[in-house]
């Protein structure tokens, strides 16, 4: 309704009949952006814009909520993706958010957050030793690892300098390239949740497509490069 999305119930459906099999469970107070298996515990997680992960019983009752760090202006991020780091384990976790937020969860309690240059948009653990990788807008995948053979200082050095780039904001290039707001109807999305930048009142904000409705959504304002900034 209004060109937002209300709506942010978990719904449980049987393939082989597409009917739906429960009621809905609405304890999101934002999108739910994700579903991960959980298999320690033959449950799920879901992340949502909320800015909290849930872990689930496989039914979807929530057993336990985590919170991802807010934002400078105090709103919480989109939390995008969420994975346990070993296959055997609930309590080793690592999840990633539209801010650039990397954070490692152990104990269901906050271990360590990772800043990254521009918006994370998954994360895969990769070996039985918790080491893991990240994806982000800019097309970088990165490595991650408790062994400090693997480790590398100049990679530190370049995303520190890249967050302090990031700081500076969208640039008179990037709104003159962006798309006006009010020709997105001219522009139709490619497939549901696609992220667009639009020039709205010269302003870079971030809009998803929407196939039911057939709009673009607005999702907030860019605050940093184009192409390495966070929605605020």
């Amino acid at each position: 309704m209004n060109n937002k999305i209300a709506n942010f119930q978990l719904r449980f459906w049987d393939p082989s009949t597409g009917s739906q099999i429960s009621s809905s469970i609405k304890d999101h107070d934002g999108s739910i952006r994700s579903l991960s298996a959980l298999p320690s515990i033959d449950g799920f997680f879901t992340t949502s814009n909320d800015g909290t992960i849930r872990v689930r019983t496989i039914d979807g009752v929530s057993v336990s909520q985590l919170v991802h760090p807010i934002q400078d202006d105090g709103s919480p991020p989109f939390v995008l993706n969420c994975k346990a780091l070993l296959p055997n384990s609930e309590s080793n976790l690592v999840s990633c958010s539209e801010d650039g937020n990397v954070v490692v969860w152990s104990n269901m309690s906050l271990l360590q957050a990772i800043p990254h240059p521009s918006c994370v948009w998954c994360v895969l653990p990769i070996n039985s030793q918790g080491d893991f990788i990240t994806g982000d807008s800019e097309g970088v995948v990165r490595y991650f690892s408790k062994d400090a053979a693997l480790t590398s200082l100049d990679t530190s050095i370049q995303i520190t300098n890249q967050l302090l780039k990031r700081e500076s904001g969208p640039s008179s290039e990037d709104l003159a390239k962006a798309t006006k707001w009010e020709q997105s109807s001219q522009h139709r999305g490619k497939s549901e949740g696609q992220v667009m930048l639009f020039n709205k009142n010269n302003v870079l904000i971030a809009a998803q497509w929407s196939v039911a409705s057939g709009t673009w959504i607005e999702v907030g304002q860019v605050s940093g490069k184009a192409n390495q900034g966070q929605i605020n």
